[in-house]
């Protein structure tokens, strides 16, 4: 929320959540994300249904909708976007202060809880149908459980195409990869650890 703030002298952010494994250049993330005169200050991956993606990727799965106040400003079945990858314009941001409305939501949902699930329904609720949508493979779902076919299995075709196409993978499920034997394809983020001992304190990793 604080990023205009923290960066007073950057005009265009790439954020990224540290459970990710970037597979593509980001450069073109950056050139297609808010080009220039773009009106929006937000770009983000909205959430669909698919066969990789356990759970309720609506608004009605993360927020309170018997709260008067939440009902007549949003709609159940609007698709959220996740805030652990997107670019934003933090020139826009300033301009809206849109840091004060996440923090006003954040605020009243501490009086009378409105919404679940973190940081990700405020910024949902201030960017509400105004960011620009990015395809799906700059933030694909890796670590969501379910069972069944909404479980990533390697070696399945169609689930190794889409890990091998994603630009950007997220874990931002409950399967983390650094936790032994719950990690779905923990190989592709263990690949990037050079030193496994280091860390090995801190977690339960499967190398």
């Amino acid at each position: 929320f604080e990023l205009p703030s923290l960066l007073p002298n950057v005009s265009k952010v790439i954020y990224l959540d540290p459970d990710v494994v970037v597979q593509a250049d980001v450069e073109e993330l950056w050139e297609t994300a808010l080009p220039h005169g773009s009106k929006f200050a937000l770009a983000a991956v909205q959430r669909r249904r698919s066969s990789h993606w356990f759970g309720n990727p609506t608004f009605k799965g993360m927020l309170n909708f018997k709260d008067p106040q939440i009902a007549q400003l949003f709609a159940p079945d609007e698709l959220y976007f996740n805030a652990g990858v997107f670019v934003a314009n933090l020139d826009k941001w300033r301009e809206l202060d849109l840091s004060t409305r996440m923090v006003r939501w954040l605020s009243i949902n501490a009086e009378r809880n409105i919404y679940q699930f973190g940081s990700q329904p405020p910024m949902n609720m201030v960017f509400y149908r105004d960011y620009q949508k990015l395809p799906d493979e700059w933030n694909r779902p890796m670590g969501t459980s379910g069972g069944g076919d909404a479980e990533l299995k390697e070696g399945r075709t169609n689930d190794d195409l889409y890990v091998q196409s994603g630009k950007i993978l997220h874990w931002s499920g409950n399967r983390k990869p650094w936790v032994k034997g719950q990690g779905r394809y923990s190989k592709v983020w263990h690949r990037y650890i050079h030193d496994a001992e280091k860390i090995r304190q801190y977690t339960t990793i499967n190398v």
